[in-house]
């Protein structure tokens, strides 16, 4: 064991053994020592090492603790594998192709249809225990399944090709789920429009994520940021206290803004225009006010009508399936913001939905991170423009 602690010793910096290592030796003779002493004197090492190194020692050190960390998070973050298939529509009027494929796009990723999924090939046992099932089939609908065209629609396009991918935790759970979307298509519309599978599922030979090279070096850049940062708050200690205090003043600040959440519509009309309709109901005062009664909106607010023009927005989009418009209305409650748009969408007449109002998972403002960033930012600038000036009239004054 005096060997391993005299190992250990050996770890501290020259200076250091220079002037200390005779007594640490002659302690280590006389008392010997065990595990716990073969810590501390490691544990002393590496603090003397760190705080006689300089800037860059501490910095590589601070960088080799982050990389550690993301190491250990990198790997205990599952791997998720891709399995793609790719189909191609039979040839048809292009319009005709896209409806038949939204229709069955509907329905396949359905909540009826994807809750059955999720049961045959037990997907997410543990989150199951823990949330509800709309949670699990909206992170499904939204993040694990991809359905994506593989070129441009166009009219003189021989087949419209697209392709369908599954994120799993597993190569043959994600190869499975994948082939059973694929044959939930083609019997989908075998009758209407019949589909050519050009390439099945793919088995994943590898996993595409987590990027765990990408996280080593962002955990070392990090850490070797994050010592920086902490000589920077040794030496001057002015820049850091006074941008922490500005975040610190924003955070709060940030909370006497409400939430606005926005449901977004998407319309559609063969021969009209769909963002006259919409700009026609978001003109027509008299029929706002009564969603306003109806729906009791903006309570506090003196001019209430004005400020629900404000949030109801129409956008054009140029599409090839047609005249397509999208319809968003903001509402720091998410539910009346959906009932809201599905009454306004409601009285535009006669124009397809081709998405209803949808029912906002989060808040899309005050981005709260951004401002609290905003804040610490100006308040390292001001710090550093106060110790500028300190120190360009503290010489001043002596003299």
């Amino acid at each position: 064991m005096k060997t391993l602690l005299r190992c250990a010793a050996a770890l501290y910096p020259s200076a250091w053994r220079a002037r200390y290592g005779a007594e640490l030796d002659a302690l280590i003779e006389d008392t010997g020592g065990g595990w716990l002493e073969f810590v501390d004197i490691c544990k002393g090492a590496m603090k003397m090492q760190i705080v006689s190194g300089g800037l860059w020692r501490f910095a590589s050190a601070c960088g080799l603790t982050g990389l550690l960390i993301a190491g250990v998070a990198a790997w205990r973050t599952p791997s998720e594998y891709q399995s793609i298939a790719v189909l191609r529509m039979a040839p048809a009027p292009l319009e005709e192709r896209l409806e038949k494929l939204t229709k069955a796009e509907e329905a396949i990723l359905s909540r009826r249809s994807l809750a059955a999924v999720i049961q045959k090939y037990d997907l997410y046992p543990e989150q199951r225990k823990r949330a509800p099932l709309e949670e699990i089939v909206q992170n499904l609908r939204n993040r694990q399944i991809q359905i994506r065209m593989l070129t441009r629609p166009q009219s003189q396009d021989p087949g419209l090709a697209f392709s369908i991918a599954f994120n799993g935790e597993e190569p043959r759970t994600a190869q499975a789920v994948t082939g059973e979307l694929t044959s939930q298509f083609v019997d989908a519309l075998k009758d209407s429009a019949p589909l050519e599978v050009l390439d099945p599922a793919s088995l994943p030979q590898r996993a595409f994520s987590p990027n765990r090279p990408a996280w080593l070096a962002a955990g070392l850049l990090l850490g070797m940021a994050a010592g920086l940062v902490l000589l920077g708050i040794r030496r001057w200690p002015l820049i850091p206290l006074a941008g922490l205090l500005v975040a610190a003043a924003v955070l709060p600040a940030t909370y006497l803004i409400p939430d606005q959440f926005r449901s977004v519509a998407v319309l559609r009309s063969k021969a009209g225009d769909p963002g006259q309709a919409a700009m026609a109901v978001v003109n027509d005062r008299a029929y706002l006010q009564s969603l306003i009664a109806q729906f009791g909106l903006y309570p506090k607010e003196r001019n209430a009508l004005e400020r629900m023009q404000r949030s109801l927005a129409v956008k054009d989009i140029h599409a090839p399936i047609g005249n397509v418009c999208l319809v968003s209305f903001d509402y720091p409650d998410r539910y009346r913001a959906q009932a809201v748009l599905k009454a306004a969408v409601g009285r535009t007449g006669a124009v397809e939905l081709l998405d209803p109002p949808s029912l906002p998972e989060r808040a899309f403002t005050p981005n709260r991170l951004a401002m609290v960033m905003a804040g610490l930012f100006a308040g390292l600038v001001l710090g550093g423009m106060a110790l500028a000036v300190r120190r360009h009239r503290t010489p001043a004054l002596v003299a």
